[in-house]
């Protein structure tokens, strides 16, 4: 009789065993696939967060830096000066999906109105009172500022300002000074520097909406977030030319969206080859954003993790325990066996293939269990490590940076779904614990010859 049919033979004659044992290998292959699959659900989350959000990075003078090396004075070091030339060829890298800079500066419209909530107090100096100096905001591209990219700016008609307003005198106007100087889209205004000089006719490309409010009291049109104004940053060139610089334009800070948050070592090697001294330049990385949508996910992924070894050795061990106790028990069939003739590969082969056909029904079971149960757990595990994540207080509008990134809220949902690859990976691990458990404990019986098994006591 071939070991195949006593293997048949020995599972239907002792149906106990048969149904512990599967019902055993069951549980055992659904914990693991189910930990499978929610690893692979959070892994292709925390891909998606990558794309939705990515990780800014902000490159910047450092104060600090320069200061600790003796090299902050009264003037700032050529190094210490960025230009657009070089934030456009970091901007070209391949690592980046987008990139912004920015230079404040200031403005004096000709004949135009300051938008004021209150009069300025009596006894205020004249020369302050008469400051007709408003913010001026110079960018590349307005989109990419997070007050715009985060919603609390809103277009209300006309544009924004893009890469292709470079050689554009074009301006973005608040809505409260739109309607203090009956401005629309396509309307004329004239700015000067800061100092008066060099004036230029600005066509309002966009109005916008900042919701901050206006101060109650009076405070200086620079302060009146109604009174902001944003232009080309090259249009600031043309209004003040000593803020040229490198064949460009001088900026405060270059801002990139990094596509995947680990580039940021390889980042900041492109940087250096550009030619900036990474000794004075900071490059500052926010991935909070990022941090607060993954990180419920990457919890219950470590805890997936640890329950498919858990559940593995401990499974394993269970089942080598059970398969040596029921072996013990059949000791005088493999020697009876042994002593007709049979070879002692056939009776181990014979058990692997008992536990093989148990391990088997036991997979379809587990991949119709999993996939109707993963979804469930995991997501009731995600929710609860997303509602223990502390929710943020809003950033005041029109005040974000670094420090102040919206929150955002984490990911509390995972697509689960069953793949062949998953039922490839279970049905290894299956297959690994069936011949643990076989391996020890059979070969400890057919390693002794058929006399010593057959008059040994139990």
């Amino acid at each position: 009789m071939s070991f195949v049919k006593r293997a048949g033979l020995s599972l239907v004659a002792r149906k106990g065993r048969t149904l512990i044992m599967l019902a055993l290998f069951a549980v055992i292959c659904t914990l693991v696939l189910g930990g499978f699959l929610v690893q692979r659900a959070a892994d292709a989350a925390a891909d998606g967060a990558k794309q939705r959000v990515g990780t800014e990075a902000t490159l910047q003078w450092d104060m600090e830096k320069a200061f600790a090396q003796g090299g902050a004075g009264p003037v700032l070091p050529d190094n210490a000066r960025l230009s657009t030339v070089t934030a456009d060829k970091l901007g070209r890298s391949d690592l980046v999906s987008g990139y912004n800079y920015t230079l404040e500066g200031g403005t004096v419209p000709v004949g135009a109105k300051a938008v004021a909530a209150a009069p300025p107090p009596a006894g205020l100096p004249e020369q302050m009172r008469d400051d007709g100096m408003l913010p001026l905001l110079g960018v590349l591209d307005s989109e990419q500022l997070r007050d715009f990219r985060d919603g609390h700016f809103t277009m209300l008609s006309g544009r924004g300002i893009s890469a292709r307003d470079r050689d554009r005198d074009v301006v973005m106007v608040e809505e409260r000074f739109a309607a203090a100087n009956t401005l629309n889209v396509g309307g004329r205004i004239t700015l000067t520097s800061a100092d008066g000089k060099n004036p230029r006719e600005f066509e309002v490309a966009g109005v916008y909406r900042n919701p901050a409010q206006s101060p109650k009291s009076w405070v200086s049109p620079q302060m009146e977030p109604g009174n902001k104004l944003i232009v080309p940053l090259d249009a600031i060139g043309r209004l003040s030319p000593d803020e040229r610089l490198d064949g460009g334009m001088r900026i405060n800070e270059a801002k990139y969206l990094l596509k995947d948050p680990s580039t940021l070592d390889d980042f900041r090697k492109r940087a250096r080859a550009a030619g900036l001294d990474m000794n004075v330049f900071a490059l500052d990385v926010n991935d909070k954003q990022y941090r607060q949508l993954v990180g419920p996910i990457q919890n219950v992924a470590s805890f997936a993790t640890a329950t498919v070894w858990m559940v593995g050795l401990a499974g394993a061990a269970v089942l080598s325990l059970l398969i040596a106790l029921w072996t013990r028990e059949r000791r005088r069939e493999l020697g009876i066996l042994l002593a007709i003739g049979a070879r002692r590969w056939q009776l181990i082969a014979q058990q692997i293939v008992e536990v093989t056909a148990v391990a088997v029904l036991a997979l379809g079971f587990a991949a119709a269990a999993a996939q109707a149960i993963s979804p469930t757990v995991a997501n009731s595990l995600v929710g609860r490590e997303a509602d223990a994540v502390p929710s943020s207080a809003p950033p005041a509008p029109g005040r974000t940076g670094p420090e102040q990134t919206p929150a955002l809220a984490p990911i509390d949902h995972l697509d689960i779904q069953l793949q062949s690859g998953d039922l490839m990976r279970i049905s290894l691990v299956g297959l690994g614990i069936a011949l643990a458990a076989v391996a020890v404990p059979s070969s400890r019986i057919v390693r002794m010859q058929p006399r010593a098994i057959l008059t040994k006591g139990e």
